[in-house]
């Protein structure tokens, strides 16, 4: 039985954009349920915490807020707790047993599941009761969505599930092997999407460039995105994490011919040193790398890359170590994310040996993200004096307007400051003249 409308839920979004997109359907499914979303936790019914379990860090960040919410419990006892996401399908047994007063665990792949099950907690039916549907992945057709993001912009999760075998990633093991959504579901929801006002689709999976494999039998990101092109009111179309060995030729050219899918691409390359690569399973090497980076920057020379790398693996030597500043400083990537390396039980890489000190993982992040400052200056230093198409995402408090061009994706990579005296809004499209650059960011001028 579905609860009535009496009863407000909030939900806590916690890890990637991917989560976002979970949280977002699942708000629009208890909505339809008869529930009403709140803005605050102390007045909730139904607190929902969707979890993040990729690495140590993300854990501790999933467990706090748990305790967190469950202190608001003392004051209401009626007050529903829900762990969802990845942290209660890994751990969904040691969350009952170690916080008792969790109403409900929901794992990473059943979140339409979250509006029946919280009715039979409220009814008094599912105490403390785990439901975790590991083998599968929650790909019902598109139903709709809640945006928490500003409302021009949007994430499509586009396949969930992963058939990658990297050593160092639980991922596999918590959403199943990759699930495509069909061309025509994620049409319809970027349809909705533009109705609703969205004007930037910004693409996720755990691996874009995989798209389509598993229900077309070939890659078919190209397809969806030539579909996508027609989609009226999207101006942009940006692609996020596309990893190196599906990158095609196809899919650089289309790219580069297209007015919508933005000269932009984040392809997570993990590492420059051959022999870490082969340790983390990745099929790719220095050389590959740099062929491919070589060959998109042919088709489109002003291509924005964006690449996360990680520091630490077990066995690496500074050896290595220079073998990625390297890299860095010769390929000069737009935007680089540097990670430590957590040893995440359950993987391949936290049975090997020469492990990393945590001291040293640091240092060596630290000369990464060094080199990496530098080449971010440089870059963005020679966009002084030249025009840029931007996007307005909202308005600052000292006479500027934060904004961001083709080259930056929302909240990880960098912005530009826009200063006029036009009165402009979020979602607006303008040319800005670059006055000057900082390390990450740019600041220009609108006339």
């Amino acid at each position: 039985m579905e609860q009535p409308s009496s009863k407000s839920f909030y939900i806590v979004t916690l890890g990637c954009d991917k989560n976002t997109v979970d949280s977002e359907k699942l708000a629009h499914a208890l909505c339809s349920a008869g529930y009403e979303q709140t803005s605050e936790p102390g007045g909730a019914d139904a607190i929902i915490i969707n979890t993040c379990a990729f690495i140590d860090p993300a854990k501790d960040e999933s467990v706090e807020m748990v305790v967190n919410s469950l202190e608001y419990k003392k004051g209401d006892s009626e007050k529903k707790i829900v762990v969802a996401g990845c942290l209660g399908e890994r751990y969904a047994k040691e969350l009952l047993e170690e916080l008792p007063g969790i109403d409900l665990v929901t794992g990473a792949n059943n979140f339409m599941d979250v509006p029946k099950l919280l009715g039979q907690v409220f009814e008094g039916g599912l105490p403390g009761k785990a439901i975790t549907k590991p083998e599968l992945a929650n790909q019902q057709n598109f139903t709709g969505r809640i945006i928490s993001t500003p409302s021009h912009y949007a994430y499509i999760k586009i396949s969930e599930g992963c058939d990658k075998n990297c050593a160092f990633c639980i991922i596999p093991q918590l959403k199943g092997k990759q699930v495509s959504r069909t061309i025509e579901d994620i049409l319809q929801e970027a349809e909705s999407l533009a109705d609703s006002g969205v004007v930037e689709l910004i693409l996720v999976a755990q691996d874009t460039a995989s798209y389509g494999a598993d229900i077309y039998g070939r890659l078919a990101l190209v397809d969806l995105l030539a579909r996508l092109e027609q989609v009226g009111g999207i101006s942009w179309i940006r692609v996020m994490y596309a990893y190196p060995d599906n990158i095609t030729v196809e899919l650089l050219e289309m790219m580069a011919n297209s007015t919508k899918v933005l000269s932009y691409i984040d392809m997570p390359l993990q590492h420059a040193s051959g022999k870490v690569l082969a340790r983390m399973g990745r099929p790719t090497s220095y050389e590959g790398m740099k062929t491919l980076i070589e060959k998109a920057r042919g088709l489109m020379p002003g291509i924005a890359i964006r690449s996360g790398f990680i520091v630490g693996f077990p066995g690496e030597d500074d050896e290595d170590v220079d073998c990625l500043v390297s890299f860095l400083e010769e390929m000069r990537l737009s935007k680089v994310g540097v990670f430590i390396y957590s040893q995440e039980e359950g993987t391949l890489a936290a049975g090997f040996l020469e492990q990393v000190p945590e001291g040293v993982k640091e240092q060596r992040m630290a000369r990464a993200m060094l080199a990496q400052e530098e080449v971010s200056s440089s870059i963005l230093s020679g966009f002084v004096g030249s025009k840029l198409d931007v996007l307005i995402d909202e308005e600052g408090q000292d006479g500027y307007y934060v904004a961001r061009s083709y080259m930056d994706a929302p909240d990880i990579d960098g912005v530009v400051y826009v200063y006029t005296n036009l009165k402009l809004k979020a979602g607006d499209f303008c040319t800005v003249t670059i006055t000057d650059s900082m390390e990450h960011d740019l600041i220009a001028e609108l006339e």
